[in-house]
């Protein structure tokens, strides 16, 4: 199945005490480039997740270092994912 939309990530160390990170983007469609309003974007196998904005940005706070997948799922659309994305503590 061909996706018809494409996410972009970008990435944000963030200092704390728990040493965890961001992640941030915008998610849109590729073929006229509207935001996808409503959208969900998830860490794969975890908790971490949150709604696309009527801006078609989303920021997911408070994510322990590591190495997740990032999938974008929207209904009508299917899904797209971003693999081996690193989270990282200053």
């Amino acid at each position: 199945m061909k996706l018809l939309f494409s996410v972009i990530a970008f990435f944000t160390l963030v200092e704390s005490y728990c040493q965890t990170g961001t992640i941030s983007g915008h998610v849109y469609d590729r073929n006229d480039n509207t935001a996808l309003v409503g959208c969900t974007v998830q860490l794969l196998d975890s908790r971490y997740g949150e709604m696309v904005g009527s801006d078609g940005n989303y920021k997911i706070d408070r994510i322990p270092h590591g190495t997740y997948d990032l999938v974008a799922y929207f209904l009508s659309k299917g899904d797209s994912t971003v693999t081996q994305v690193q989270v990282s503590a200053r």
